[in-house]
């Protein structure tokens, strides 16, 4: 079927310095996953010609900026009484406070139906159908109302970007919570420029979680082959490129530049900045009656592309950039820009600015920072050329692993996202990616790659496969150690396909066509929520791989489509082997984020040892589960892997916490506890032989307080390992025997 989508925008490709520089990036990975490709700018003016290339295959379409009332707001009057305008106007009269709002919520009402109709020939003109066209508004707002309004007729696909301005209610006059939250009920999904914006959003709306996913836009990788050498210490250059406006407090850069030039007058300093704005005059007048002998200011005001930017990086010695934002939706990509030369930031935090400026990166002030504040920072670093040298490192080394728009372009037409977390791994990871992209499926799909800052070469292999398989491969790295847990769980926010994979790094898959299968059963039955399949246990010392349900234990929780309510005690009782390996599954993303959202203490308690216990009893609950009796997945054994934990007290901290989490699971579905009791007696008699080998008194208290709570009958066993724990000598003893006669089993 011909995939086609539909990008609306504000202005590109007309000349604009800010969605040029989000939108180009994209276009390359997009023309890849389309087979045509409209952009519709609501407003049009100049030329396209400097996008020519780029815009090869692609048609614009500019009729909407033709539409007499899109170029004369008296025009729209005439749309005062329209009854579908009315309705909306009145739904939230309530809520306006002044005449002011009570304009503005009119203007956007009648924006979002006249533009309504203007898509509606716009799709009879293209030949679109709601089948096979995606809409893309680039910015959340009256257009992205006007194609929810649609939806009541037409079962549109639509997505969204949101960014500042849209995203944020004090940056307007007014905006409707009521519209806003119908708009994103139509929605496939939102996605949001930073976590900060995700956050913001959700807290409004938080019925719309599942949907609401963030996407940095990063910048991509322009004549930055070097980084740019840092300076010789008695002269300091500074760098900003934005617009020259109230919000971006292009003077507060001034301002502390003028400081630190003051303060050391051996010093000679240089500041540049690109751009122009309604400020440009006053900053002009302060910096010609007050810039001091050592500081040399040029301003640039003319309009420049961002190539001319990477250019100016490339052709200049820059020490630092300087952005003083009052507020900023997404990570900037001006930021992104200065760190993929491996230039140092020195940023105001406001909004979404610390997620990718800190300490190792340059120099985060606070949200209004004075001159004292500034100069203490800056003077740290003043002279100490080694330490300025490890932060350029650091800002080229965060641009690469995690705002690299070339590996960060969105795969908006991803069915599937495949979770690969690894750590340690270096010896397994490319096997499990090898196995993962030979999938061979009708649809586009991504891997997510949760990298848990490994010890050894496991993150440079990574990078490899993913500079390979850049639109293919989005590489996570962690900068520390998070865990199974929040690697995991956040690898799942970061998903953007309707279905999540999942393969470990020390597994692989041997079914060429297992993401195609699971994917179909998937999209025919909206009530399944995983699709799961038969493995086999690979002896990661011996290379012998076995069936690992040989003798057909589970056959009768393998049917092709089962209750997900009656797999429920399965699950919990840990039969053996699992009812449901999640290596081997395909789940839906929406609802698995949903149950997250909305209970995070059931997923992201760090006492919890695992995370696929608590994916597949909330999908269980949720709706029906498949299962392919196909043999797709290599679960590696017999070593360290991120299920097998090492030592008697790690095994048995494992045990005891995959115990409390059983529990707390069975109350939060409601199952009885009395059907738990296979589990509760063998768990803690288990627990009670860790503890006893493990020596350790209060870990053995507290498993014999735990049988006797739980009514675990003593075996002989048992009995005589509290018998013997009574006596340390006698108990060390009996450990070191027993230790003896294992081995020599063995």
């Amino acid at each position: 079927m011909t995939k086609n989508l539909v990008i609306f925008t504000s202005s590109f490709p007309y000349w604009t310095p800010t969605e040029s520089s989000f939108i180009m990036p994209e276009l390359d990975a997009l023309r890849n996953k389309f087979d045509n490709i409209i952009i519709v700018p609501e407003r049009a003016s100049g030329t396209i010609c400097n996008y020519a290339e780029a815009l090869h295959g692609i048609t614009v379409d500019d009729s909407m900026s033709r539409l007499p009332y899109s170029r004369h707001r008296l025009l729209k009057a005439s749309h005062l009484l329209n009854r579908k305008v009315m309705s909306l106007t009145l739904s939230d009269l309530s809520t306006y406070s002044n005449i002011n709002q009570l304009a503005s919520g009119l203007s956007f009402n009648i924006n979002a139906v006249c533009f309504a109709g203007c898509i509606k020939r716009l799709m009879k003109r293209h030949a679109l159908r709601p089948d096979n066209t995606l809409f893309y508004t680039f910015w959340f707002d009256h257009i992205t109302s006007a194609l929810a309004l649609l939806c009541d007729k037409l079962p549109l696909n639509i997505i969204t970007r949101v960014h500042g301005v849209d995203l944020y209610d004090f940056r307007v006059t007014y905006r409707s919570a009521k519209l806003r939250d119908f708009t994103m009920s139509r929605l496939l999904k939102v996605y949001c420029a930073s976590d900060t914006a995700r956050r913001y959003l959700i807290e409004r709306h938080p019925s719309h979680s599942a949907k609401t996913v963030m996407s940095h836009l990063g910048s991509p990788a322009l004549l930055t082959d070097l980084p740019t050498p840092a300076g010789n210490g008695n002269d300091i250059t500074f760098f900003s490129c934005s617009r020259i406006a109230a919000e971006k407090r292009v003077h507060l850069n001034y301002r502390l530049i003028r400081a630190l030039a003051i303060s050391r007058p051996d010093m000679n300093f240089r500041w540049t900045h690109i751009g122009t704005g309604d400020k440009l005059a006053s900053l002009i007048n302060e910096i010609t009656h007050q810039c001091p002998a050592n500081l040399s200011v040029t301003i640039e005001s003319d309009r420049i592309d961002n190539e001319n930017v990477h250019q100016f990086y490339h052709d200049n010695r820059v020490d630092w950039f300087m952005l003083m934002s009052e507020t900023e939706g997404g990570v900037p990509v001006s930021i992104c820009e200065a760190m993929s030369h491996g230039v140092p930031v020195i940023a105001a935090s406001s909004g979404a600015i610390p997620e990718i400026v800190d300490s190792s990166t340059g120099l985060l002030l606070s949200h209004d920072p004075d001159d004292n504040e500034f100069l203490t920072a800056i003077n740290r670093f003043i002279g100490g050329r080694e330490t300025a040298g490890t932060l350029r490192v650091n800002a080229r080394e965060r641009w690469r692993n995690s705002f690299n728009s070339q590996q960060l372009r969105d795969s908006f037409a991803s069915e599937v996202s495949v979770i690969t977390v690894t750590y340690n791994q270096a010896l397994t990871i490319a096997r499990t990616l090898d196995s993962i992209l030979a999938q061979e499926c009708d649809f586009d799909y991504e891997i997510v790659i949760g990298e848990d800052c490994s010890t050894d070469d496991t993150l440079d292999i990574c990078r490899r496969y993913a500079a390979a398989h850049p639109d293919k491969i989005r590489l996570l790295h962690n900068t520390v150690n998070k865990g199974v847990i929040d690697n995991y769980f956040d690898c799942i926010m970061e998903c953007r396909g309707k279905y999540i994979a999942d393969c470990p790094g020390d597994d692989y898959w041997i079914d060429r066509h297992k993401l195609q299968k699971q994917r179909d059963i998937l999209a025919a039955d909206p009530d399944v929520t995983l699709v799961h399949t038969a493995w086999n246990r690979l002896d990661y010392t011996t290379g012998n791989v076995t069936p690992a349900d040989a003798d057909n234990a589970n056959a009768r929780y393998h049917s092709p489509i089962d209750d997900g309510r009656s797999l429920l005690i399965p699950l919990l009782c840990h039969t053996h082997p699992p009812v449901i390996h999640l290596a081997t599954a395909m789940y839906r993303a929406d609802t698995i984020r949903n149950a997250l959202m909305a209970e995070p203490h059931l997923f992201r308690d760090k006492s919890y040892p695992c995370e696929d216990l608590q994916i597949m009893t909330a999908l269980a609950d949720a709706g029906k589960i498949g299962y392919l009796p196909d043999v797709t997945l290599n679960y590696s054994v017999g070593h360290r892997s991120l299920s097998n934990p090492l030592g008697f007290k790690k095994q048995l901290n494992y045990h005891l916490g995959i115990f409390k989490l059983t529990l707390k699971l069975a109350d939060r579905y409601a199952i009885d506890r009395s059907l738990l009791r296979p589990f509760i007696d063998e768990r803690l008699r288990y627990a009670s032989t860790l503890s006893f080998n493990s020596l350790d008194r209060p870990l053995m208290d507290t498993v014999i307080a735990l049988m006797k709570e739980h009514e675990v009958t003593s075996t002989v066993k048992t009995g005589l390992m509290k018998l013997l724990s009574s006596n340390y000598i006698m108990w060390k003893a009996s450990v070191k025997l027993n230790g003896l006669i294992h081995r020599h089993e063995q």
